[in-house]
């Protein structure tokens, strides 16, 4: 029995679309970019 792994070298072909997106939002929040778009889409910022 293969154990599924994520590395550079396996794709992600056996996850399901919404671990995808999950993976997709995680990785921006722990890139720190998501933070420049809360701050500019906040109402006190164009105040």
């Amino acid at each position: 029995m293969e154990r599924i792994v994520f590395t550079a070298v396996k794709n992600d072909a056996c996850v399901h679309h919404v671990g995808k997106w999950v993976f997709s939002l995680l990785m921006m929040v722990a890139r720190l970019e998501i933070f420049p778009v809360v701050v500019i889409l906040r109402r006190s910022f164009w105040r």
